[in-house]
């Protein structure tokens, strides 16, 4: 028995146990770095407040911006390219090794000027300073950690992801006994990736290729001819998620960075699920558009039902619980601003799980450059709409124009794919999924304005009522997990 769990865990013995083990262990090692990010965030708002809260968030979203230049799309692009042809492992480390040297050094330099006309004070330039350097050496660790992605052999990938997080935890805790500042934080998270580095750096060398023997300047233009794309998309959605944040801190004080991000870190927490369920399928929905395109397209509605099913109940239930949610995470000083941010952002879970689909469809049918232009524009559309928005509104204004981003991104994702595809979408299914959402709402509502029950009992009646009609309008027919369960595990 334990010789087949071994085998089923560690070992590469068919497609769908590859896909299974590696689906596993990504999902084990995003959780547990989402939740201790999280839980990190969650201590940093109650220890220290909003304000130095969103000093640290403002920071964090700052430096992130500069996070492309550094990596400069070379994880993504290994991942691809080694995949190919493992031969390839220590050519690619060594260029890419090369380059990333000296495009961190760029970064890191842009984020240094960059810092001096933020005007700031002293304590936030100084957290820029070390959460810069610390988005540096990250992209590195993330390097190393797409060789073992190429290889499949995704729990090197997932044990160094854990170490490295108990590496983080362990250090903030020794910080939080001795009563540092928040650059102390900032010391934690960077000790921990080096920890990674190292980790990575040696199962590398131990376990698939040595490297630095290899260096060849043609072959270092090969690689950045490949991997601009990579970094402009990467460029576009650091955008997409972060520039809201940075235009806060420039606009308005840190307590407004602090209260904004505390909603949006549990909208970010939610999202997690469609994102490891995307990385998931991808690799059978490839599959499926390379062996039947027919198939492919069974496959994008199949899972198009299931996350649609499950968006409504979600956003709604996040949706009425808002105050309650922040009161028991933050503390009652969020209470008052955030929930009302979260009930706003939290639409965005709504469409991201709707066009999620179509978004990992355009890449899986050949379609990078497709969806390259949809995180553009709406990176674009970010901008210049929170230019306006910020100033006047502030996080309010930040949380309505994130809506409208997304429901933009969605409608091209969802038009670009139907087109190129000749998907017709199941207008049907979704006007009766909305009816019961409709009533759901509805049941909700009357519930809380018109009982004094527990916020709990009319958001299980308004689940109930929900789940009730999808059944009586035919809609939960089939088994919809059956059918995902197949897709993600078959050949």
């Amino acid at each position: 028995m334990i010789r087949e769990t071994r085998k089923l865990f560690l070992k590469n013995i068919s497609a769908t146990q590859t896909v299974f083990k590696n689906t596993f262990w990504l999902a084990i090692a995003d959780l547990m770095k989402k939740a201790t990010g999280f839980a990190i965030v969650v201590w940093i708002t109650r220890y220290f407040g909003a304000a130095t809260y969103g000093m640290w968030a403002f920071s964090l979203s700052f430096v992130s911006l500069f996070s492309s230049i550094a990596d400069f799309g070379f994880s993504t692009l290994s991942i691809r390219e080694i995949a190919y042809d493992k031969s390839k492992t220590a050519e690619y480390l060594d260029n890419i090794l090369l380059i990333k040297i000296i495009s961190a050094s760029a970064a890191m330099g842009l984020i240094i000027l960059f810092a001096q006309f933020l005007h700031k004070d002293s304590q936030t330039i100084r957290l820029i300073y070390f959460l810069g350097f610390y988005i540096v050496i990250d992209t590195f660790f993330n390097f190393f950690q797409s060789v073992f992605r190429a290889n499949e052999k995704m729990q090197y990938e997932a044990a160094c992801q854990i170490i490295v997080l108990l590496s983080l935890l362990v250090l903030v805790v020794i910080f939080a006994l001795n009563n540092g500042s928040i650059l102390a934080v900032s010391y934690a998270y960077i000790g921990a990736t080096l920890v990674g580095i190292m980790i990575s750096v040696t199962a590398v060398w131990r376990f698939f290729t040595s490297f630095l023997q290899e260096i060849s300047i043609g072959t270092c233009k090969h690689i950045l001819r490949k991997a601009w794309p990579f970094a402009l998309s990467g460029v576009s959605i650091i955008i997409y998620y972060r520039i809201d944040s940075v235009m806060l801190g420039i606009f308005k004080r840190n307590e407004a960075v602090g209260y904004y991000n505390a909603s949006y870190n549990i909208v970010f927490l939610v999202s997690t699920a469609v994102a490891l369920f995307q990385s998931a399928i991808f690799p059978a929905l490839s599959a499926s558009y390379k062996d039947s395109y027919e198939v492919f397209k069974q496959n994008i509605l199949r899972v198009f039902k299931f996350i649609h099913v499950l968006s409504f109940p979600l956003v709604i239930a996040v949706f009425f619980s808002a105050k309650l949610v922040i009161s028991n995470i933050y503390g009652h000083q969020f209470a008052k601003n955030s929930p009302l941010i979260l009930q706003i952002l939290i639409w965005c879970v709504l469409f991201l799980y709707n066009y999620a689909i179509f978004a990992i469809g355009l890449s899986a049918s050949g379609r990078q450059i497709t969806f390259l232009k949809g995180v553009l524009y709406g990176a674009i559309f970010n901008i210049v709409t929170n230019l306006f928005a910020v100033p006047k509104y502030s996080y309010y204004g930040a949380a309505v124009t994130t809506v409208l981003t997304e429901i933009l991104v969605c409608i091209y994702m969802t038009y670009w794919f139907s087109r190129f595809n000749n998907l017709k979408l199941p207008f049907g299914f979704v006007g009766k999924t909305v009816l019961s959402s409709s009533l759901m709402l509805f049941v909700i509502f009357c519930g809380l304005h018109y009982t004094e029950l527990n916020i709990l009992i009319p958001i299980i009646l308004g689940f109930a009522t929900y789940f009730v009609m999808l059944v009586l309008l035919k809609v939960l027919k089939k088994n919809i997990l059956t059918d995902i369960r197949n897709l993600v595990l078959e050949k």
